[in-house]
């Protein structure tokens, strides 16, 4: 196994790809990036991580900043409470006045799991310390001939370890690099070049697509909500969503429940009878989908001649460089960004 071992951090200093956070030595890089990468592909995270990064240079910067900024820093990226765990650990270390090291420390900041303290450890300081996702178990399923669990994986990674170090970053990341690139979920899987062919089992049997077993999907539960861009004088109406549950404080489009038709909208209790609808316009259908639940939506564009006091009236603008809206309603932020007299209708 050891000279397995020396064939894949052998194949990882050779074909790593030239990641932003990668090789730069800085902790608070390593632990943006995995924060970042957690349900998000890497091509997707690069450019969010250069802009946080320009906005945001350290962990200082972080812990000092303001939610709305850090949210629309954020907006694109989704689950968003994981940026807000980011800045309450950022917190935690500043009052700490020192950067954890150990996954048993790691792990006392705020939103750390076990994966992301294991990778931080590793990747950044050098420490054994195993981080085991969805692409090392896929490896190594497929390595031993068998579904594995991470208790499994974690005592196979550290029983094969190559010691702390330099080689700790490397043996850490080669596994993920490799789920990643050759050993991958599905499509063309490339054994032929991967470092560990010669004792994989999956390949000698020829299992590889039938590991790991798939899961059974649980079916979606789907919601339908008609979403109103409400716009007065060039201004648009928003509103801030609770500081818990879904999309947590971040902003949004005013929204019913249930699919209304335009003459059920003017007819409900939204809308008091001295507010004059000057226009309403169908404009999409449109969905979002969460991990557990799917929004369906039904949209619509009113202009009306008084702004409604509970909502908040921003311009394209603010709407754009201020305010952090959720990409579940990216398009209908899109049709007010780029409304005129005739644009949307």
């Amino acid at each position: 196994m050891q000279k397995t071992v020396q064939n894949l951090l052998s194949w990882y200093k050779k074909n790593k790809r030239p990641l932003p956070w990668r090789d730069t030595g800085n902790a608070y890089h390593v632990l943006l990036s995995e924060i970042m990468l957690q349900q998000t592909r890497i091509e997707a995270v690069k450019k969010y991580f250069e802009r946080f990064i320009t906005a945001l240079p350290d962990m200082k910067a972080l812990a000092e900043c303001e939610e709305n900024t850090l949210l629309k820093l954020w907006e694109g990226l989704g689950y968003y409470s994981r940026a807000k765990n980011l800045k309450k650990a950022a917190e935690k270390i500043m009052e700490w006045k020192f950067f954890p090291e150990t996954k048993e420390e790691l792990l006392r900041l705020p939103g750390i799991g076990e994966y992301t303290a294991g990778a931080v450890s590793s990747i950044a300081f050098g420490k054994k310390a195993c981080a085991i996702d969805g692409n090392v178990l896929r490896v190594l399923s497929r390595f031993k001939g068998k579904d594995i669990n991470k208790n499994e994986a974690e005592k196979f990674l550290l029983a094969h370890f190559p010691g702390e170090g330099e080689n700790s970053s490397d043996y850490t990341q080669s596994w993920m690099e490799l789920g990643e690139t050759l050993c991958i979920p599905k499509g063309e899987v490339k054994c032929s070049i991967c470092p560990l062919k010669e004792k994989c089992i999956a390949r000698k049997k020829d299992m590889i697509s039938l590991l790991p077993s798939p899961k059974e999907k649980k079916a979606k539960k789907i919601l339908y909500y008609t979403v109103l861009l409400l716009e007065h004088n060039n201004t648009f109406a928003v509103e801030k969503r609770p500081a818990k549950g879904l999309l947590a404080s971040l902003w949004q489009f005013p929204m019913l429940e249930g699919i209304l038709t335009e003459e059920e909208i003017k007819n409900s209790a939204f809308f008091p009878p001295e507010v004059k609808i000057e226009k309403i316009s169908f404009l999409y259908d449109t969905s979002h989908i969460f991990t557990h639940i799917k929004w369906e939506m039904h949209c619509y564009h009113l202009k009306i001649a008084t702004p409604l006091p509970e909502f908040l009236w921003i311009s394209k603008e603010e709407m754009d460089k201020k305010y952090s809206i959720p990409s579940a309603f990216r398009k209908v932020k899109n049709s007010a960004c780029n409304s005129g007299e005739e644009s949307v209708y």
